[in-house]
């Protein structure tokens, strides 16, 4: 073994490892410094003759342990091959060959020979002549570093991406990637292909060639919608291919970079032409429907209207009839006029109801402060004969405020509210509360009886023209008062709100918002 020329050969190797040409530095402190460095270091001389492996490079070789001492060089690396350091790239050559072949390389990671048990490890060589001080090359420097768990990672990262335009392949989706720093596309999936009838290459050579796919009418919203991607958003838009018309939903989603700026923008683009094309017949049968309601309601008012005076004469003849025919009729007669003057009013009274309910159609609504003592002093007044016959006990919960309202409207809600609670309130003397209260949200004015109340199993009825879920009450009738009140609410953008259980008697509040506000029911 030449130690002389050994030692030029860790001198240069070591000028190469500290970036210099020339370090005039003992052998043995120059081995010191080789094993510090964080890379596996190999020399080689012309022949392929491995000359020196620093500790690392040590550490790396995984087919035989390598001498860590000069004193073994003259033994084992004076005759080992080349080889037998490391594994063969995919040419067939190993790095040592290449490195005594005089290659100059940074070369992709290759694969050690694997320990039992293991799935190996790679490494990244590079390699550099050795020169003399006359510029000769005297062997070579194969630096090697492991890159297992990069390789790993890359390959985990490779899987995952595979994966992922796997399934961006199979969704109905169009996804799009752009890159605002370069103001191009990056990616589009098949989805989006379908979608907008154009080829991904052409995408990514011109970002804005799927525009033409836009209907004529949206492009410029779609622009400046594209545009403004430093937020979340989303919007539609026709896509047109011929004669087919199509809509779409196009969600943005920025990608921010560690400074929190956008660099990027996902955009997922969706169809929804079917359930555009459903809506659009919904509103269309929801207007056919108002347009049938109206109808129905001015035949309704116009059909009580005409029915109220026939039927006000009937019951006038056959009030006659009984007062001054008396003498004249036997007591089954007289038990059947006053069957019929019975039924005559109950008809009367429906029609009216009908006549009253189909009039809120046209009602104009007129809101003026209303002081809601007087109003209930007002209707407690009118409805004074029905309270004495049922001796009904009527609680006020004072003092009640001032609302802003229709008060003719306001005083037939009640009305209806009160007469509802006398009739439903249970045998004996119905017990009555009237209440109030005002907030910064809405106003409320409630009526609370003490009655057999509502089964849940008709809870759903009850704001309906549905007299089946009083089938078990003395009382019977449409619905017509409280569908009145419901109306009366619905004009002053509020809601009827019933809360009941059978046995525990109910309680209707008619709840209005603010000027304003919205009320939120759940």
């Amino acid at each position: 073994m030449d130690y002389e020329l050994v030692d030029v050969q860790l001198q240069s190797t070591l000028a190469i490892a500290l970036g210099h040409n020339q370090v005039p530095v003992a052998a043995p402190l120059v081995t010191a410094v080789l094993d510090a460095l964080p890379h596996g270091l190999v020399v080689v001389d012309c022949r392929g003759t491995v000359l020196y492996v620093n500790q690392v490079a040590q550490r790396l070789n995984v087919h035989k342990k390598l001498p860590a001492t000069r004193d073994l060089w003259a033994d084992l690396w004076g005759t080992m091959s080349a080889f037998d350091i490391l594994g063969l790239d995919l040419r067939g050559r190993t790095f040592v060959e290449r490195v005594v072949d005089g290659e100059v390389f940074d070369d992709d990671v290759r694969f050690f020979r694997p320990e039992p048990g293991s799935l190996g490890r790679w490494v990244a060589g590079s390699a550099r002549p050795l020169v003399d001080s006359y510029g000769c090359r005297i062997g070579g420097l194969l630096t090697l570093r492991e890159v297992t768990e990069q390789r790993e990672a890359r390959q985990a990262l490779a899987t995952s991406e595979e994966r992922y335009r796997q399934m961006m392949s199979h969704i109905e989706e169009g996804v799009w990637v752009f890159c605002l720093t370069g103001r191009r596309m990056i990616y589009v999936n098949p989805g989006f292909e379908r979608l907008f009838n154009v080829d991904a290459k052409a995408v990514y050579q011109n970002p804005k060639v799927w525009m033409a796919s836009v209907h004529s009418d949206d492009r410029t919203n779609v622009e400046a919608f594209r545009d403004s991607a430093c937020s979340s958003g989303e919007t539609a838009y026709r896509i047109q291919c011929g004669t087919r018309i199509r809509w779409v939903r196009d969600r943005l989603y920025p990608v921010r970079d560690i400074r929190g700026e956008p660099h990027q923008v996902v955009g997922v683009v969706s169809e929804f032409t079917e359930l555009y094309d459903t809506h659009r017949r919904l509103v269309g049968v929801n207007q056919a429907l108002e347009r049938s309601n109206q109808d129905l309601e001015k035949l309704a008012y116009q059909t009580s209207h005409d029915l109220s005076e026939p039927l006000r004469a009937v019951c006038g003849y056959i009030e006659l009839l009984r007062d001054e025919c008396a003498e004249q009729i036997s007591s089954a007669g007289q038990m059947y006029l006053r069957l019929a003057f019975d039924g005559a009013g109950r008809l009367r009274r429906s029609v009216d109801g009908i006549f009253q309910h189909a009039r809120l159609n046209g009602e104009k609504l007129v809101r003026v402060s209303v002081h809601l003592e007087k109003l209930v002093e007002r209707v407690l007044s009118d409805y004074a004969v029905i309270l004495r016959e049922r001796k009904a006990d009527i609680e006020v919960t004072k003092p009640l405020p001032t609302v802003e309202s229709d008060e003719s409207l306001l005083e037939r809600a009640l009305g209806n509210l009160v007469a509802n609670a006398v009739k439903y309130g249970g045998d004996g003397s119905p017990r009555i509360r009237i209440e109030a209260e005002r907030n910064n949200e809405y106003w409320s004015l409630s009526v609370r009886d003490w009655g057999p109340g509502i089964s849940e199993g008709n809870m759903h009825r009850i704001l309906r023209l549905d007299g089946s879920c009083h089938r078990d009450l003395p009382e019977k009738g449409l619905g017509l008062g409280l569908m009145t009140v419901k109306r009366i609410a619905k004009l002053h953008q509020g809601e009827l709100l019933v809360v009941s259980a059978e046995g525990e008697g109910s309680r209707f509040t008619l709840c209005v918002p603010r000027e304003g506000r919205v009320i939120v029911t759940g």
